[in-house]
């Protein structure tokens, strides 16, 4: 879903913040948590620094990829 833009990770300050493009795909479950429910929070991180998320690249994935609204 991530490599479709339906989900992105917003870098700012620090932190990752989970954006999800709401109302362009069926949010089911098999384990009742729905995507939409990320929207909003927090990514999770492993604790070593070379291991996160590069920053600009989430920004590019945000600009070219994420489908939802910026």
């Amino acid at each position: 879903m991530f490599d479709r833009g339906l989900w992105t990770v917003d870098y700012r300050d620090g932190v990752y913040v989970v954006h999800v493009a709401e109302g362009r795909f069926e949010d089911e479950s098999p384990i009742s948590r729905s995507l939409m429910q990320h929207h909003g929070g927090l990514l999770y991180l492993p604790g070593t620094q070379g291991l996160r998320p590069d920053p600009k690249r989430l920004g590019w994935h945000r600009s070219s990829v994420f489908v939802g609204s910026r």
